[in-house]
């Protein structure tokens, strides 16, 4: 029969061996066994021995949720959890806890290449999206928009001989079609901006979203304030364009839906990140009620900034308005 030291060693050379990280704590968070996986995958600058007889959570200020999530199981009893969590380093981590006999064990997966592959992937269908309003909106400028100022042109040439020589019912027809001809006109201007705003390829983010607050802003409408805190000069421009697209989609909900009297539009540059708040005072939702069918703005906005890397926050509370909070690292 093999003595507990061999079979502690027999563990040990399995964990070591392991392609992913193993730690396995006790009953108060001790940690018993563990291998280098876990240290690298982690970002624990000790070694094994330095961790084993220590509180896990101890080594894991730079990693709060996992932390947490720890504290949880060891204070109140959690059995199972899975974490994703990225790490200081930029390390995508997916870390499993499972209750085992008089503790927990932990694995920690390496995702790092599967995110870059889907972050390949949505980039590539949101730069297809792009290039198709790109698409239209040059096919309005260049096929749409010649034809209407050439329509333009026929009605003003003809316009003084209509009013002279036809009865008052044909002159008011003819007034019609000029003003259904500048509303068409005027709406597709619009159209044309909103698939690809020149602003932001002309002048950058900043003035972009001070020309979209300006749209928006009307006389009966709620108070909309832009602010832009911190130096901001161009971005790169994916990033741009994932920030003004949120902003753009936000602002028009909040319009649409929060029935609020103040809706502020913030922009504050970081060291290392820029922050996108879009924030308003209206009638807030139940974000439990989101499913398939709702939603669906926000949903595309949360995807634009992960493929950025970015992180979305959504706050709101119903009668309580509510705040986006989108984070971009530079």
């Amino acid at each position: 029969m093999k003595s507990s030291t061999e079979i502690y060693d027999f563990l040990s050379s399995i964990i070591s061996a392991a392609p992913y990280g193993i730690i396995a704590v006790d009953m108060i968070g001790e940690v018993l066994l563990l291998n280098e996986q876990a240290l690298r995958y982690l970002e624990i600058g000790h070694s094994p021995n330095e961790v084993i007889e220590k509180k896990l959570v101890d080594f894991l200020p730079h990693l709060p949720q996992l932390a947490n999530v720890v504290n949880q199981c060891i204070n109140f009893g959690r059995e199972n959890f899975d974490v994703s969590e990225t790490s200081p380093g930029r390390r995508h981590l997916t870390i499993r806890g499972r209750q085992i006999l008089n503790g927990m064990i932990l694995t920690i997966e390496d995702v790092t290449a599967t995110k870059e592959v889907e972050r390949a992937t949505l980039n590539a269908m949101l730069d297809g999206q792009e290039k198709e309003r790109r698409r239209w909106a040059q096919e309005i400028h260049d096929g749409i928009g010649p034809v209407l100022s050439s329509i333009k042109m026929n009605l003003d040439e003809v316009q003084e001989e209509v009013y002279a020589k036809s009865s008052p019912r044909y002159q008011d027809n003819f007034e019609t079609a000029q003003e259904l001809l500048k509303s068409v006109t005027r709406d597709l201007r619009s159209i044309s901006h909103d698939l690809m705003p020149s602003a932001l390829e002309d002048f950058g983010l900043v003035s972009a979203l001070d020309s979209l607050c300006k749209k928006f802003q009307t006389g009966d409408g709620p108070a909309l304030q832009f602010i832009v805190t911190g130096e901001i000069q161009r971005l790169n421009s994916s990033i741009e364009l994932a920030l003004y697209r949120a902003g753009q989609e936000l602002l028009h909900n909040a319009l649409k839906y929060a029935k609020a009297t103040r809706i502020s539009l913030q922009l504050i540059k970081h060291r290392d990140s820029i922050v996108l708040m879009v924030e308003d005072d209206g009638i807030g939702f139940n974000k439990n009620q989101f499913g398939a069918d709702n939603g669906i703005g926000l949903k595309n906005i949360a995807t634009r900034i992960q493929s950025t890397g970015g992180d979305f926050v959504l706050e709101t509370e119903e009668a309580h308005g509510t705040m986006v909070i989108i984070e971009i690292p530079l």
